[in-house]
């Protein structure tokens, strides 16, 4: 991978920047600090392809202050074609993040070339296709390709365990891990299909075992068979003889059924003929009774028309009564009516003759009533002045409660104010910053504007004292004072108006003395006409109440006369009967005679059916033997065709079985077919998970691998050292507490004094050893296949250097540039920037960071 363009917008402190590197191979890159060196040239480019931000803090964190979004792109060469990674991020709402992998591609329509987007449907399969191409994670590409500033020992640092994982990721082994994976499950498959094959044929095995008994079980089931169809045979010959027998019988069974019909039949006929003749009896009794009883019925039907007559004369006077039940009703009304005026008449005159006898002392009550009117007017106005200055009194006092508390809530406000201004001025001492005053960071900035803003907030809480409330509570008290002075006495008030409301009344009466005179003498001459008409009324009563007793002494008859008819009308309709009653005696006694003749006829005939009856039924006795046999030969039957069915089934279900097993030798004559190419398989599938295992090719790979590193890594080591270093590595370490031996990555350098682990030389020496690996490390990488990544950034990496090994080691970066196709080193040292014919320098511009190239 080679970096061709890297471009950036609002990242840390960096406004905009755009730089082309297609030129460059080993270049310094200069410039002021805090213009965004290490952000450029280390950290936009690790955001672009991994998401990673600085320190790993929050992506929102790296937004250049005062924006709201960010952005990187890294254009790169990688395996002979140029891709272009584009990831933003803005802050907006709840923040959002865009990722775009794109490939340069010919477009044949355009003759031109064009870019094609690989991204994924979301940011995560974006950034997968990205590791996938690259055959790299974050972690990896920064230990190999980048040695950051305070990080040169960022692949050496690791323990041990982890520096050999990183080195089989840089050499492409998780490919092994896939391989393993993918080996573990075909091996788990086949074995499964082993087993169950294994499992089935021990199955097949036992089942198979029953055979020769199940076909002797076959043998005896036909000849049972054939014993009980022959007997079942036999039986269905007798049933059948002893069934015909049975129908002879119940034919005659049916016949006597029959007569028993016709003799009930008859008999029934002849109990309806006698209930005929009977009744035609009863009708020729009643005839006869009607016609010796004829000259009572004329006489009492003749009473019956008189009794019916006088009714009728009596029924015509009955609504007069009513009529004048009605009138009394009504004329009764009137009288209440007319005492209830008189009633209200003879009040009213006591109360006008009351009045007129009360007149001095009416006239009294308007005097007091006139005096009181003129000093309520003059209470009236007092107490609206009085209300107009007590509600002054009370805003006067709102007035001066609600500045007394705004200065005190204002007092409170600035004391908070103060009090947290302090604890964030108090921060810039306890922050650690070589120049607390002049930093950048959003923390610092804060404690900053908080030392600005305490002086102003301390000042104006100084310049708070009571003497501003003071002129709102003397308005207050002015206020009050000119309530007090009014006297006004609120409930004199309210008693006078009482005293005023009660003489009312009698102020009224007394304007209406002149007119209670006349309206006297109108009443008295209205009472007497009320009482002239109450005599006329009750005079009126009198005379209906006489008439309605006559009336009610006619009417008395009425009720016995009504009671008498109904019993009159039943001689009247009797009268009507007489002609059909001398007819009917003629008739019913010819039919009577005939109901006679037809009884004998039918009794005659019933007894000879009965002796029929009898003759059958000494056949049929016989019957209950015949249906027992039969019952007998038909439950033999049932269980012959009950041990048929058995042994038939018996013999399916045998031959079911037969059948079964038959299947079962052919199945398992094909799986012992399949057993030998499964567990050819399974050996096959067991190599191949010990030969991808940790022991197998990978394990060989980095023992090949690890003579190589070490061997690169001595030759720059002796340069940088000038032959007083020299290193190996060990990929085994034996264990201390049991038998065996650890897999690591242990780093051991050799100087005058000896062998020693890499962890307990100086840091000076550390940097060296760092630059040696991770040099060598790059050039391995290059000289493989896998993931090459022919790009490396040194930040800051000379600054634990004394100016000897300064010149060691920039002579070993220039020595080992020509294994790399781009080597860009940060630096603020004037003399390393020197040494090197290509320089990158980053000045601060009013829309961005300018970029200048010298070669």
């Amino acid at each position: 991978m080679i970096p061709l363009r890297i471009e950036a917008t609002n990242i840390g402190a960096v406004p905009h920047v755009d730089i082309d590197l297609s030129n460059i191979n080993l270049a310094s890159i200069c410039g002021p600090n805090g213009v965004g060196k290490s952000t450029i040239f280390t950290i936009a480019p690790v955001f672009a392809l991994f998401g990673e931000t600085k320190n790993s803090c929050g992506m929102d964190n790296m937004v250049r202050l005062g924006t709201q979004e960010m952005d990187s792109t890294l254009e790169f060469e990688h395996r002979g074609e140029i891709y272009r990674v584009i990831r933003t991020r803005s802050t907006k709402g709840k923040g959002k993040t865009t990722l775009e992998l794109q490939r340069l591609i010919e477009d044949p329509e355009l003759s031109a070339r064009k870019w094609d987007s690989l991204s994924g449907t979301t940011t995560w399969e974006t950034e997968d296709k990205i590791k996938e191409l690259l055959n790299l994670d974050a972690e990896t590409f920064l230990a190999s390709s980048m040695i950051l500033q305070g990080k040169a020992n960022e692949f050496t640092s690791k323990p041990a365990g982890q520096r050999k994982a990183i080195l089989a990721q840089i050499l492409g082994l998780e490919i092994y891990d896939r391989l393993l994976e993918k080996a573990k499950e075909k091996e788990r498959a086949v074995n499964i299909e082993l087993e169950k094959a294994k499992a089935k044929l021990s199955e097949l095995d036992t089942r198979l075992v029953a055979k020769p008994a199940v076909e002797s079980e076959r043998a005896v089931c036909l000849d049972e068979i054939s014993r009980i169809e022959a007997e079942i045979q036999s039986k269905e010959s007798e049933l059948r003889q002893a069934r015909d027998r049975v129908r002879q019988l119940e034919i005659k069974q049916q016949r006597a059924r029959e007569l028993d019909r016709q003799i009930d039949t008859l008999w029934t006929e002849i109990e309806q003929k006698e209930s005929e003749k009977s009744e035609h009896g009863d009708k020729l009794v009643r005839a006869q009774k009607i016609l010796d009883s004829e000259a009572q019925i004329l006489s009492k039907s003749n009473e019956h028309e008189q009794v019916k007559q006088r009714i009728t004369v009596l029924q015509t006077k009955q609504p007069r009564l009513s009529e004048l039940d009605i009138q009394e009703r009504q004329i009764r009304g009137e009288l209440v009516k007319i005492e209830s005026q008189l009633t209200t008449t003879s009040q009213q005159v006591t109360k006008t003759e009351t009045i007129l006898a009360c007149q001095s002392e009416l006239e009294q009550a308007v005097n007091e009533f006139n005096l009181l009117g003129a000093d309520i007017e003059r209470l009236d106005k007092l107490a609206e002045t009085f209300r107009i200055q007590e509600l002054n009194a009370i805003q006067k006092k709102a007035a001066w409660e609600k500045k007394d508390t705004e200065i005190e809530n204002r007092a409170k406000e600035l004391n908070d104010q103060i009090s947290g201004l302090k604890k964030k001025v108090e921060m810039l001492g306890n922050s650690g910053c070589i120049n607390p005053e002049n930093a950048q960071c959003r923390f610092l900035a804060d404690a900053q504007d908080a030392k600005k803003k305490l002086p102003d907030l301390e000042k104006e809480l100084a310049s708070i004292d009571g003497s501003q409330i003071q002129p709102y509570w003397e308005e207050y008290q002015n206020a009050k004072r000119s309530v007090e002075e009014l006297k006004y006495d609120p409930l004199q008030h309210k008693q006078s108006k009482e005293r005023l409301n009660f003489l009312r009344p009698k102020v009224e009466q007394a304007a209406q003395l002149d007119s209670k005179q006349e309206l006297l003498q109108n009443l008295k001459q209205q009472k007497s006409q009320a009482e002239e008409q109450k005599g006329q009324i009750l005079d009126r009563i009198k005379g209906f109440q006489a008439e309605r007793i006559k009336l009610v002494e006619e009417l008395k008859p009425l009720t016995e006369l009504e009671a008498r008819l109904p019993k009159l009308a039943q001689w009247a309709q009797v009268k009507d009967q007489l002609p059909a009653a001398r007819g009917m005696v003629a008739v019913t006694n010819e039919t009577i005679a005939k109901l006679k003749t037809e009884i004998e006829l039918k009794r005659k005939t019933a007894y000879q059916l009965g002796n029929e009856k009898n003759e059958i039924d000494r056949w049929v006795d016989n019957l209950p033997t015949e249906l027992g046999g039969i019952a007998d030969l038909e439950e033999n039957l049932g269980t012959l065709r009950k041990e048929l069915t058995d042994y038939s089934t018996r013999a399916g279900v045998i031959d079911a079985q037969l059948k079964s097993l038959e299947k079962d030798e052919e199945e398992r004559r094909q799986i012992k077919d399949q057993i030998i190419p499964l567990a050819k398989d399974l050996v096959r599938w067991q190599t191949l998970v010990k030969a991808y295992g940790r022991d197998g090719i990978p394990a060989l790979i980095i023992e090949n691998a690890v003579p190589e590193l070490e061997r690169i890594a001595n030759e720059i080591l002796g340069q940088m050292s000038k032959g007083e270093h020299s290193l190996r590595f060990e990929t085994q370490r034996d264990l201390k507490s049991r038998a065996g031996v650890k897999e690591t990555l242990d780093i051991i350098v050799s100087d005058w004094i000896g062998d020693r682990p890499y962890e307990t030389f100086s840091g000076g020496e550390q940097l060296r050893i760092d630059f040696a690996i991770r040099f060598a490390l790059a050039e391995l990488l290059a000289r493989r296949a896998g993931s090459r990544v022919e790009w490396l950034t040194i930040d800051e990496g000379l600054g634990s250097q004394d100016a000897v090994h300064r010149g060691l080691v920039l002579e070993a970066i220039k020595s080992v540039a020509d294994r790399f196709r781009k080597v860009l080193v940060i630096t603020h040292i004037e003399e390393a920037q020197a040494v090197f014919e290509q320089q990158i320098y980053l000045e601060p511009g009013e829309d961005g960071v300018r970029v200048k190239l010298a070669a």
